[in-house]
């Protein structure tokens, strides 16, 4: 008999990108093969940076969530015609893809995107971007630190190497991104956890990026040389929590004092530690769900040494 904890129970990782876009490209796909059904996508232009001078990162996405897909649908025309729809957005999977580009003056060179799953959306009134001082485009999750290092050129910057868990508890998927961090708070935690990634035991964080981007290098070595290969990159902003070889050892200092909203999660999903990062300043479509119990990922992942993408300078 199945037990109401057992019920509860939590069984795979996101990571959850969320922030305010453009929609663009919304298209019925139909894939080869005879058991593929087809699916909605569309493509989302995300804004980052300024308010009055913002940047754009492109997001490739499938329509996943079932009232997204009717808020997109509802916008199809408008799209097709080229007027704006702005949209308030949480992108799941997210992930980076490289791709050649067919048309313009780089037709035939390679490229790099942002894929992932469009879980929720809400339109939102053009008005709203003249509000908004700072664009945020936040990745959330949970995931291992893989490697430290100081920056030659600026003291107070380190570079590290940050694996991304996501899917099934069992068999979990482990996205690389190569990572900047200059907040002092998240310097200091780096620092004092470097001997633990140094001594490669597993330093699990719940984290959150800012400003994920995707990128593509080109193996130089080995069978795979030539070859494009994606990489993402961001700057690690927070962390909300610690575990090094699954014992917690850091906690936010304001967790503890404002800690109904973990306690919550706690009781439907022992172990949580996803849903311990703070809100980003853009407000959110609704709280992220699905966290995962780490336990089984902690006790499973192979050792993460950095992949060649890491080590390689990126295109």
């Amino acid at each position: 008999m199945t037990t109401s904890s057992q019920s509860n129970e939590k069984t795979y990782f996101n990571v959850h990108t969320t922030g305010l876009g453009f929609l663009k490209r919304i298209r019925e796909v139909t894939p080869g093969g005879r058991k593929r059904d087809a699916f909605l996508a569309c493509a989302i232009s995300a804004l980052t940076g300024t308010g009055d001078k913002p940047t754009y990162r492109y997001l490739d996405v499938r329509v996943s969530g079932s009232k997204a897909q009717e808020l997109v649908r509802s916008y199809a025309a408008d799209v097709e015609a080229g007027r704006p729809v702005l949209i308030q957005f949480r992108v799941g999977d997210t992930f980076s893809d490289v791709f050649v580009r067919t048309a313009g003056d780089k037709a035939g060179m390679p490229d790099a995107t942002l894929k992932g799953r469009l879980l929720t959306a809400a339109a939102l009134d053009l008005s709203m971007l003249q509000q908004v001082v700072q664009h945020q485009l936040d990745t959330r999750g949970l995931g291992y630190i893989n490697r430290i290092a100081r920056s030659q050129r600026d003291p107070s910057l380190r570079h590290c190497s940050l694996v991304m868990l996501n899917g099934s508890v069992d068999e979990p998927v482990y996205r690389y991104v190569d990572i900047d961090a200059t907040d002092p708070t998240v310097v200091a935690l780096l620092d004092q956890y470097s001997d633990d990634v140094q001594a490669k035991r597993k330093v699990l964080v719940s984290f959150r990026l800012e400003d994920l981007e995707a990128s593509f290098f080109t193996r130089t070595k080995g069978e795979n040389a030539g070859e494009h290969s994606p990489v993402m990159k961001s700057t690690l902003s927070y962390i909300g929590t610690i575990k090094v070889d699954g014992q917690e050892v850091y906690r936010d200092p304001s967790k503890l004092v404002h800690s109904e909203m973990a306690s919550e999660n706690a009781e439907a999903a022992p172990g949580i530690e996803g849903a311990d990062v703070s809100p980003a300043t853009t407000p959110q479509v609704d709280t992220p769900v699905d966290q995962a119990s780490e336990q089984t990922a902690v006790d499973n992942v192979p050792s993460a040494d950095a992949p060649e993408s890491l080590t390689e300078s990126a295109a």
